[in-house]
């Protein structure tokens, strides 16, 4: 007979992501005869708040958490719980260094949010390129017509889209010069190098 994998699931999903984590469940652990799951609540108080105790996990092989801490007092010694899995990517609400000692893997996912904090990245570059904080004062404080943006800001922006820019194109495989044009007359065209020939 097959020995069934415990999975405990934070009772925060139910309240804090309420149906994000039930089409997964649905999906790749319900068809899995061999693998159960089960909400559990934090029971432990502290002056930082709740946090999970000993017993709250002690029926489980692997916990998937929201935002429930681990704390020091998470664990007991002798638990059986083999991993903790994050559904974020950090480890700020786990005492890492009190489950190293405890011995359970600690995972975290990190693809979660690579290409949305990437996004909002090149979001704010494009921003201070294109002058939008001194062009939303503008029309937030009704002075009227636009006047020309200070060449500070724009070349602010312009710096910081040209290093990621310069940076982006040597790590790619092109190998054609790009243009990027700048809309403010005070700050030339960039004309980003080409990267080194790997030949």
């Amino acid at each position: 007979m097959t020995e069934r994998l415990t999975i405990g699931i934070s009772a925060d999903f139910k309240t804090d992501a309420a149906g994000r984590l039930e089409p997964v469940l649905a999906e790749l652990v319900d068809p899995l005869p061999h693998v159960v799951y089960d909400y559990f609540a934090a029971s432990g108080s502290g002056p930082n708040g709740r946090y999970v105790t000993p017993a709250d996990i002690a029926p489980f092989d692997a916990v998937l958490a929201l935002g429930d801490r681990f704390t020091a007092d998470s664990f007991s010694g002798d638990d059986r719980l083999a991993a903790i899995a994050r559904w974020g990517v950090g480890y700020d609400a786990i005492d890492v260094d009190a489950c190293t000692r405890a011995r359970p893997a600690c995972h975290v996912a990190v693809d979660a949010a690579r290409r949305p904090v990437a996004e909002a990245v090149v979001t704010l570059v494009l921003a201070l390129a294109k002058c939008l904080p001194e062009k939303d004062r503008i029309v937030r404080t009704a002075l009227g017509p636009a006047q020309p943006p200070s060449p500070s800001v724009c070349a602010a922006g312009l710096s910081a889209w040209s290093a990621w820019a310069t940076s982006a194109q040597r790590s790619s495989a092109c190998s054609h010069p790009s243009t990027l044009a700048a809309s403010s007359p005070t700050i030339p065209t960039l004309r980003l190098p080409s990267p080194p020939n790997s030949a």
